[in-house]
């Protein structure tokens, strides 16, 4: 009895987990005080993506309880500093209901050349809370994004393009 209540719970889990998506590529998510966090390397580079809750309350979402998500990004390679080429901003976070299309931030093709630290958390807040948003969201589940794309080259021949998502539900 206790095993398949175990993998009745493990379904359901899993299932919780996969969100709208048929493909998950939320295989580091942690639950993160009743929101989730997402971290993922490539190259040098990391990406953490967090949400402060997992649910958020339509009515209270524009008033009292902000749409709160945001990305971290570090370089974690072996040098003090590294010289970067990238559009503006450097993550773009989108987010995509599960019965709609996508919307959110985009990149600037521009070049802007920026140095990064070692280690240093580079943190990118979008502002949830503007008319954009208060148009587009509405009940249902999503998946947010946090998309960095840089090149390690002037010419931008060394492209670093990677995202981590995370799921969250507007009731």
């Amino acid at each position: 009895m206790k095993i398949k209540f175990l993998l009745l719970l493990s379904l359901i889990l899993i299932t919780i987990l996969a969100g709208c998506s048929k493909e998950s590529h939320n295989k580091n998510i942690l639950d993160n005080n009743n929101g989730f966090q997402n971290t993922l390397e490539k190259d040098d580079f990391e990406i953490t993506i967090t949400t402060e809750r997992n649910t958020y309350s339509l009515n209270k979402l524009f008033k009292t309880e902000p749409l709160n998500i945001s990305a971290l990004i570090k370089y974690i390679g072996n040098k003090e500093n590294i010289s970067i080429w990238h559009g503006e901003p450097l993550c773009a976070i989108t987010l995509v209901p599960c019965n709609g299309d996508s919307f959110g931030e985009s990149f600037l093709d521009i070049k802007i050349r920026s140095i990064i630290q070692k280690d240093e958390a580079i943190l990118i807040s979008p502002d949830f809370q503007s008319e954009f948003y208060k148009d587009r969201i509405t009940k249902g589940e999503y998946t947010a994004i946090a998309h960095l794309k840089l090149s390690l080259d002037k010419k931008g021949t060394q492209i670093v393009d990677f995202s981590a998502e995370i799921p969250f539900e507007i009731q």
